[in-house]
């Protein structure tokens, strides 16, 4: 009886136009969401190019680019152009640099980005909708309901035989035009793909299929709650909104206003106060020379040898100062980063409620992309930064001599005769010749395929348990429907 329900839900959804409509659709939509991947992906490849070659040049003791690897994927690229293509990395500081890909037109930057997880989060699952939503109400309004149950047939058989055919009827078109994307992928030579590449895009698959499964319930349990289609149809739409665009979208908000991150403007508020620590304790009080030059009984050699003395601690002092500077700019950046990462987290642990959001974190930390590629990103950058500025402090100390020293001086005329000393304000290493081979190379961290699959086994089995808690509760309804 069971195999009897599926393939009528199979047949009926073959004659209704909804299945046609999903499956153009996605065949049309995933078509071109991959060939403009491709495309796109061909231009980011030759900036990345472009970029290592001049970073590569511009690197000096002062300053070191690295710039980050492309993303061979094209499955979410959403986010991916806020994250920054570039980083300027000195001494103790990782400074961001703006994404300089010219590859995007800037009128479409805020636009989302039309790849696939972007299809299988607003345009399957609410289509998955719009064909489940009249499984058990629209068989009661046609009479064929009726007709079932009095075949002597469970309840339970024909809910779980109705919820199989449909969720078929929509995987077919998910399975096809995924098979479509993969073969536009094989036919072009900008896409070279291993094969953990391959596994994960197998596995995005079954994440799609399952996310899809989860939609697919809950239209279900709308369609036995309510006793009229259109009512379920509304009430389906008012779900899918809240799903998919209202929680995400309210997590946010919430997160903002409780856990607030300092403005770009309160963050420059604090770089300058630390500037002007900075240029406090490299100042240069006549003072102190005055004393000098004006002591009874002082000989001119002896008033030059203490001269010399204040010459040598004034430099080590400005020196130190410049040297706290760069490890304070880099400790308010740092933590400036850390807080705004750790509010992505927070938004991520909320918006969890939401499947379309617990989906589309599952294929970010798979892939990886989104926040959970930024995440490795800093790690590799962070890790890079003090190995870097381990070596180019050892390499300023050898050549010390040939750096750039720039700064003011202060004199006093005493008795006709002029005393000087120079004081640091800044100390520059770029055009000090050394062999770049000496620097570290920048390496990503990422994670391995088994690493990825453990980080993303807690969406999976929130996925499933969606998926669930929706026919059991579509179930439980289902035996008390009225049938009339």
């Amino acid at each position: 009886m069971l195999g009897l329900i599926i393939k009528k839900e199979v047949l009926k959804r073959l004659y209704d136009l909804r299945f046609f409509l999903l499956l153009s659709v996605s065949l049309g939509l995933v078509g071109i969401s991959t060939w403009a991947s491709i495309d796109e992906l061909a231009v980011r490849r030759e900036s990345y190019r472009y970029l290592r070659y001049h970073a590569r040049e511009r690197t000096n003791l002062d300053h070191a680019f690295i710039v980050k690897p492309p993303n061979l994927f094209m499955f979410i690229r959403d986010g991916e152009q806020d994250l920054p293509n570039l980083m300027k990395i000195e001494p103790h500081i990782l400074h961001y640099v703006q994404n300089t890909d010219t590859s995007e037109q800037s009128l479409l930057r805020d636009a989302p980005s039309f790849d696939w997880v972007f299809l299988i989060t607003y345009v399957y699952s609410f289509l998955a909708i719009l064909i489940t939503y009249d499984t058990v109400v629209g068989e009661k309004e046609s009479g064929t309901l009726r007709q079932m149950l009095s075949n002597a047939c469970s309840r339970s058989i024909v809910i779980l035989g109705s919820f199989i055919g449909n969720i078929i009827m929509i995987w077919v078109p998910l399975v096809i035009s995924c098979l479509l994307g993969m073969l536009l992928i094989l036919l072009n030579d900008h896409v070279q793909l291993d094969s953990e590449g391959w596994i994960k895009i197998g596995l995005v698959i079954l994440l799609s299929a399952q996310f899809i499964l989860v939609m697919g319930g809950i239209g279900l349990l709308t369609s036995t709650f309510f006793e009229r289609a259109s009512t379920a149809l509304v009430a389906s739409l008012l779900v899918w909104v809240c799903l998919v665009i209202v929680i995400p979208g309210a997590a946010r908000l919430l997160v903002e206003g409780w856990y607030p991150v300092p403005s770009l403007k309160e963050l420059q508020n604090q770089l300058e106060a630390a500037r002007r620590m900075k240029f406090s304790a490299t100042g240069l009080s006549g003072q102190a020379i005055w004393d000098i030059v004006t002591m009874p009984g002082l000989t001119e050699t002896q008033k030059q040898k203490r001269l010399a003395a204040l010459q040598a601690e004034t430099y080590a002092r400005h020196e130190q100062a410049i040297e706290t500077f760069a490890i304070t700019t880099g400790k308010i950046l740092a933590a400036y980063s850390a807080k705004l990462m750790h509010q992505a987290e927070m938004v991520r642990l909320l918006s969890r409620l939401s499947p379309a959001a617990t989906y589309q974190y599952a294929i970010d930390t798979i892939l990886p992309a989104g926040v959970v590629r930024h995440r490795q990103f800093l790690s590799s950058a962070e890790r890079f930064l003090n190995t870097y500025t381990d070596i180019v402090q050892s390499l300023r100390r050898r050549f010390r001599d040939q750096a750039d020293v720039r700064g003011g001086w202060t004199q006093i005329t005493y008795h006709g005769v002029t005393y000087r000393l120079n004081s640091i304000e800044s100390i520059s290493y770029a055009n000090v010749p050394f062999n770049r081979e000496l620097l570290p190379e920048f390496r990503m961290l990422t994670s391995n395929f088994f690493q990825s699959i453990q980080h993303a086994l807690l969406d999976i089995c929130v996925l499933g348990l969606l998926g669930a808690l929706t026919f059991v509760l579509a179930l439980v309804l289902f035996l008390r429907y009225d049938i009339r």
